[in-house]
């Protein structure tokens, strides 16, 4: 068994060849193949909850799962969100691996929001919002601007001060970020994400422009939720979390979907992501040959 550290995973693994694994996975439609049991929730007795999410897809020889820990108020010097990710061969049962999975779970969100992003949005989406001042904000920071070259960024946290931090740190990385208030990130947006664990609508939903295109990635309990009624009943929903997922889903008050403000689908039909992707040759070969190389590498590692 081999044991990865969050720098040994960071350095194996970029937000580009993440991106382009997950477009691959939606493209080849995974649900074919794949086994992905409900995610089983446990509560903590000190607050917050422990996650399971098991995963079985002969298609690509793998077998795993990955373990979350959501505290709500973690020791001090303690990470909030934890995670970690054990990856077995399936041929014999053993434990193949070990990876410390933060930047994983990070990177491999924002890398969806980005895949929705690039199949989904306006072509002429220029002004990207974030909600949010976490890991899940910086990584959809970095991994958006693979998904379509925005001109301006804005981003609203839990407080001004926390904005502003992130627009700091931002700009040290050679990212011009403007702190917003939530009215202004959702009115002047054209792509939105919402990486909070907020338990109530971070922006009113008629502040959003027609075409307005929202990855909702945080709430995955019933008490969370980033967005008001108003948000869902203009909205064409597109689910990127799978069927698969379905009973677990029901359960939160928001699956990670991508939306685009308009009018509601009519039958009330959720397309997911990779139904609109498949048929379509958008950077088909380059995106295979990216995600060869990226999974290549892995296995090599392991």
């Amino acid at each position: 068994m081999q044991v990865f550290s969050e720098a040994e995973v960071r350095r194996l693994l970029s937000p580009q060849a993440a991106m382009a694994a997950m477009e691959q996975a939606f493209r080849r439609d995974y649900r074919a193949t794949a086994q992905m049991p409900p995610r089983v929730h446990l509560r903590l007795p000190q607050g917050g909850v422990f996650l399971v999410m098991p995963c079985h897809d002969p298609a690509v020889a793998g077998t795993g799962v990955k373990l979350v820990t959501v505290l709500d108020s973690p020791p001090p010097g303690s990470e909030r969100i934890q995670a970690h990710y054990c990856l077995f061969d399936p041929a014999t049962g053993a434990l193949k691996a070990l990876l410390a999975a933060n930047y994983l779970t990070d990177i491999r969100t924002a890398a969806t929001s980005a895949v929705a992003t690039r199949f989904l949005a306006r072509p002429d989406a220029a002004t990207l919002g974030l909600f949010g001042s976490g890991r899940q904000a910086w990584a959809h920071l970095l991994g958006m601007g693979m998904a379509r070259d925005f001109r301006r960024v804005l981003v609203c946290g839990s407080s001004p001060a926390r904005s502003q931090e992130f627009a700091q740190r931002a700009a040290k990385a050679g990212i011009v970020v403007e702190p917003a208030d939530a009215a202004a990130c959702a009115a002047q947006s054209d792509v939105i994400c919402t990486c909070t664990t907020s338990a109530t609508p971070l922006f009113d939903g008629s502040l959003l422009r027609p075409g307005t295109h929202l990855n909702l990635v945080g709430a995955f309990r019933p008490e969370t939720r980033e967005v008001d009624e108003e948000t869902i009943a203009r909205a064409r929903v597109n689910r990127s979390d799978s069927r698969l997922q379905r009973p677990v889903l029901r359960a939160a008050a928001e699956p990670q979907c991508s939306a685009t403000m308009g009018d509601l689908c009519q039958g009330g039909g959720m397309a997911e992501l990779m139904d609109r992707m498949r048929g379509q040759v958008f950077g088909m070969e380059q995106v295979a040959g990216e995600a060869r190389r990226a999974l290549d590498q892995m296995e090599k590692a392991l």
